[in-house]
């Protein structure tokens, strides 16, 4: 998802000439985690070994000598009820997954702060994705959520589960209908509960 997002960067982190030499997926490191450098960044993201949870108003401190400029993108999950929306916000956030449904009660927000190193600069950014998860009730209940949740957003993330086909077959009209008030708004598609598909076969 960041190596797609990056291709909208402005122009100072990546050319118009440097993004045409690099193929798609290569402007960022996507190993450099592992180095040491990497493991200092994501260290000051954890707090006793798992992802530590930011509120609205909180970033996190990088030690002296190793600061990164922080990239901010709006994210939008939208989908039908029940196809894994906040349960895949809860894997990234690195939360439990919740075992037992739950529709969202109204409109919720997540932060995630996931720092990358650029190919072209080897400049070290830091990407916050601030996270739009509303249920699909309170969707269709309060008109005034689907304007707050599409208002300059970045990225959509439009969910299907593998386990519910309607809501793969729903995709098409999910996409064409959803009226985005820019057009190079990204679109992304993920499935989710595809362990549980497996499981079955």
């Amino acid at each position: 998802m960041a190596g797609k997002q990056l291709t909208s960067m402005p122009v100072n982190y990546c050319t118009s000439r440097s993004m045409m030499e690099l193929s798609p997926g290569k402007l960022i490191e996507h190993d450099w985690y592992e180095s040491n450098q990497g493991r200092e960044f994501f260290n000051c993201l954890l707090r006793k070994q798992k992802r530590r949870q930011f509120g609205v108003l909180e970033r996190p401190t990088f030690p002296l000598g190793m600061s990164s400029e922080i990239q901010s993108y709006k994210l939008f999950l939208y989908g039908k009820a029940g196809v894994g929306k906040t349960s895949l916000i809860c894997k990234l956030c690195g939360l439990d997954i919740p075992q037992i449904h739950h529709e969202t009660p109204g409109l919720q927000t997540s932060t995630i702060y996931w720092p990358a190193k650029l190919v072209n600069s080897n400049e070290v950014i830091t990407f916050k994705f601030i996270l739009y998860d509303v249920g699909e009730f309170a969707l269709k209940k309060y008109n005034h959520f689907l304007p707050a949740c599409i208002e300059k957003v970045d990225a959509v993330i439009f969910t299907f589960s593998f386990v519910d086909r309607a809501s793969f077959d729903d995709l098409t009209n999910s996409v064409d209908n959803l009226a985005l008030p820019e057009k190079s708004t990204l679109k992304i598609v993920v499935g989710t509960k595809y362990p549980i598909l497996t499981s079955r076969s």
